[in-house]
């Protein structure tokens, strides 16, 4: 009885996630910009990345410049995707959370449990700060730090990872975290 109602809670808390990826998403200043209605639609309708543009032979420079900005665009886009979609995952389960310690109907070890997720969470939310920074504190020019229990995600902007920088991040996330190398998991985003 107590696994299926835990069962029952933690789809509930799934679905409530993504319902707040979404709301969170559809009330962001990124994408109002990009709707219907508002000013810079004409603009970026004209400008759409992945588009076939025609280039001579006497101007293929300016082509591969366009090229390599549109690239970073969307490595930019990338990030600043990435970082909404988490915090929105964030909120949700933190509003999922007060939930729970709000209804009446819990058993003090529910609640207890609630209680544990949301010191994770919090706990996670500043590693993964504390992760970027440094990592961006070595040079890179962004990064992404995701932890997921005792996994550690990290997309790195680059051109190129050697060795010793892998090795570097890794022992960032590792004393940052406590987390060992085994489970960080370190992607190169160009």
């Amino acid at each position: 009885m107590a696994g299926k109602k835990r069962y029952l809670v933690l789809t509930g808390l799934v679905v409530a996630l993504g319902l707040a990826v979404y709301a969170n998403w559809q009330m962001s200043p990124e994408t109002k910009s990009l709707k219907p209605g508002s000013e810079n639609v004409a603009s970026e309708a004209s400008k759409n990345l992945g588009d076939a543009q025609f280039v001579n032979a006497g101007n293929t420079e300016s082509a591969i410049e366009t090229q390599s900005a549109n690239a970073e665009a969307s490595a930019d886009d990338y990030f600043a995707s990435a970082r909404l979609s988490r915090q929105s995952s964030r909120d949700e389960a933190g509003d999922t959370i007060k939930e729970i310690l709000n209804k009446a109907s819990l058993t003090e070890a529910d609640k207890s449990e609630a209680v544990k997720k949301s010191v994770e969470l919090a706990a996670n939310i500043d590693n993964e700060n504390k992760i970027e920074s440094l990592i961006k504190a070595k040079g890179f020019k962004d990064c992404l730090a995701i932890i997921n229990g005792e996994q550690v995600t990290v997309v790195v902007k680059s051109e190129g990872l050697l060795a010793n920088e892998v090795s570097m991040i890794k022992d960032i996330i590792v004393n940052q975290t406590k987390i060992p190398a085994g489970n960080i998991k370190i992607i190169e985003s160009k």
